[in-house]
């Protein structure tokens, strides 16, 4: 008996030191390393934005905060990882507009996005409504015209597959009273751009960081704020918003996410920490100067949005789909 009472303190010390024993708490957190997963390759908008918070969390939290790298699915690969790794504080990960509302509801993904334990919102994404010069129209009620007066003349440059573009455009569609138009597919965000320019496609959504410089130029077209947030650089051209003509704006939001079941104590203090590394003016200007907009919201507020999200956009790709 006394081998037996030794082996377990033994194994429970063993446990203790390697962090097996229970769940993780706040009091002793974080005490080594946590790992940022980014579902996207090295060098996107994705990734450089997500190593400035990562950096940021580093500082306030006294901890290395790892980034890596797991690409693949759109984003869901990586975001299938962190579903499944222990929630214990120290795996946390980057959750897209692609990956938590759009991918799950297209194909199938290896986690629910509502399942999550929701750290808080980190950034959205601007983006204008782009037309080639050359599609005779300033603004919307235009826009909305030439539709309807050339079924299937509004030519989408989008991204391919059921991505932000193609929602966003059968949303615009059906609400400016149910406009045909074609979609014209395209593996990068680069080869949108030339086939604006070229004429192979007229109209596309874009962010100012992508294409305000053709803007500028007259080489492309701004006609309207479709997003729910803008930049000083979208503001100056005195844009209408679509929702205020028709009622909807795209939502692409990036959020900090860990894995479902994360302790309360644990999350809170994450979203403490990611509340006050926001609050830096520096963060800000830094996020903004990659053509984000950096907007702090509570994890509570972020998951109900997402969620909320998830289900406006499931309906209109069910429709894409059964179009197909």
């Amino acid at each position: 008996m006394s081998t037996r009472r030794n082996l377990l303190a033994t194994l429970a010390a063993v446990l203790m030191a390697t962090g097996l024993s229970g769940t993780a708490t706040a009091q002793d957190y974080p005490s080594r390393p946590i790992t940022l997963i980014v579902p996207y390759g090295a060098g996107g908008g994705t990734d450089l934005t997500a190593r400035v918070l990562a950096a940021a969390l580093e500082g306030e939290m006294g901890r290395p905060v790892v980034v890596e790298n797991r690409a693949g699915g759109g984003g869901a690969v990586g975001l299938g990882q962190l579903y499944n790794a222990r929630p214990d504080g120290y795996t946390l990960g980057i959750g897209t507009g692609s990956n938590t509302t759009i991918a799950p509801n297209a194909v199938e993904v290896a986690y629910d996005p509502a399942k999550f334990s929701y750290i808080g919102n980190y950034f959205s994404i601007p983006f204008m409504v782009i037309v080639n010069p050359e599609l005779p129209v300033n603004n919307l009620e235009e826009l909305e015209a030439y539709g309807k007066a050339n079924p299937g003349g509004l030519i989408m440059s989008t991204s391919g597959g059921f991505g932000i573009h193609d929602v966003g455009m059968a949303m615009l569609a059906e609400n400016a009273g149910q406009l045909e138009y074609r979609t014209l597919p395209n593996e990068s965000a680069a080869q949108t751009t030339t086939r604006m320019i070229s004429g192979d496609a007229n109209i596309t959504f874009s962010s100012p960081a992508t294409n305000m410089e053709h803007v500028k130029a007259g080489t492309l077209r701004a006609i309207a704020i479709i997003s729910d947030v803008s930049v000083p650089e979208m503001d100056s051209l005195g844009l209408e918003r679509v929702d205020d003509k028709y009622g909807f704006a795209l939502v692409n939001r990036t959020v900090l996410l860990a894995p479902p079941g994360l302790p309360e104590d644990i999350r809170s203090q994450l979203e403490a920490a990611m509340a006050k590394v926001m609050d830096d003016p520096a963060l800000v200007q830094r996020v903004a100067d990659l053509g984000y907009v950096a907007q702090f919201k509570d994890g509570a507020t972020t998951q109900a949005e997402t969620v909320e999200t998830l289900a406006s956009y499931g309906d209109i790709i069910k429709r894409l789909q059964a179009n197909q």
